[in-house]
């Protein structure tokens, strides 16, 4: 694993972002229960994927529309 300075900085404003998006969730949302996501430390839950996208790709203008022009189910 690279650990230069630019790979920690990544690291480091990849944790911020989470942290921020996490804020704005339901505590549910942010508490995996199935054993994958606990054993390896996912940051969100199954079953909450309309809450946990990510704003900027979340709503018409974002990931569905993409998916919708693709055809992507």
């Amino acid at each position: 694993m690279d650990k230069s300075p630019k790979s920690a900085r990544f690291g480091k404003a990849a944790r911020e972002r989470i942290a921020a998006v996490r804020k704005m969730l339901s505590p549910r949302a942010c508490a995996p229960d199935d054993d994958k996501g606990k054993r390896h430390g996912h940051p969100f839950a199954h079953g909450h994927e309309e809450e946990n996208v990510i704003p900027e790709l979340s709503g018409d203008a974002g990931a569905r529309k993409l998916f919708r022009n693709q055809a992507i189910k």
